[in-house]
């Protein structure tokens, strides 16, 4: 099997420090503290927060990748990603170093092609599943499992036994896990009441104009 290029981070060591006072400092200086464990000693490390987001941006957090640590590369994934409450931004990372010939079990992103193919058609894709938990060789993993839409009808669920599993992994779910559903567009009842409303007062209006039009009675000049 052909060498894949596998996106690159670069971090540095980090201190044993856990006062929660040093990591404050470190965050507020533009990184992130982390972990990198398995295959060998567990060892602290920091990384630039803008780089992490700018991967995040492009890649799942359970893609494989290079983390370039002080001149030593580890093929890893990402295995927790803890954030701020209020901020959303990442504060914490757990890394797990990978070896390419053994069996993992990861979380896969799900990219559903042919959406517009469905807007255009007036219908509503509605997603059950955002990424799929897979197992199989690090070395075979996926960037992401393409789901086909664009030939969906309105009523119709696309399962995991409907798509192409790239070789040499395997889904943990069954084949009857529903990924998304295709939908018409729903109106919310107040919405549709209103409309229904606006209807009923033109269809009023219209059947007193006509009613005037067989009497041969003009409407009163205001």
């Amino acid at each position: 099997m052909p060498a894949r290029t596998r996106a690159r981070l670069s971090a540095q060591p980090r201190s044993g420090v856990h006062k929660k006072s040093a990591l404050r400092e470190l965050r507020r200086s533009g990184q992130v503290p982390g972990l990198i464990y398995g295959h060998g000693d567990p060892a602290p490390i920091q990384l630039s927060a803008r780089e992490l987001s700018d991967f995040l941006r492009h890649h799942a957090a359970g893609a494989l990748m290079d983390v370039d640590l002080g001149g030593e590369t580890a093929t890893a994934i990402i295995r927790e990603v803890e954030r701020d409450v209020v901020t959303g931004a990442v504060i914490h990372l757990g890394f797990q170093r990978v070896n390419l010939r053994e069996t993992i079990r990861t979380n896969v992103p799900l990219q559903f092609h042919g959406e517009q193919a469905l807007i255009a058609a007036g219908l509503v894709l509605e997603r059950q599943l955002s990424e799929l938990e897979v197992h199989g060789r690090a070395d075979s993993l996926p960037e992401a499992i393409v789901v086909e839409v664009a030939a969906a009808q309105a009523g119709d669920s696309i399962r995991l036994g409907d798509i192409q599993v790239p070789e040499g992994i395997e889904p943990t779910r069954d084949a009857d896990t529903v990924l998304a559903r295709v939908t018409e567009p729903k109106v919310a009842p107040e919405v549709e009441a209103a409309l229904e409303a606006e209807e009923a007062a033109h269809a009023a209006v219209h059947a007193e104009h006509q009613q005037d039009e067989e009497t041969g009675e003009e409407a009163p000049v205001p």
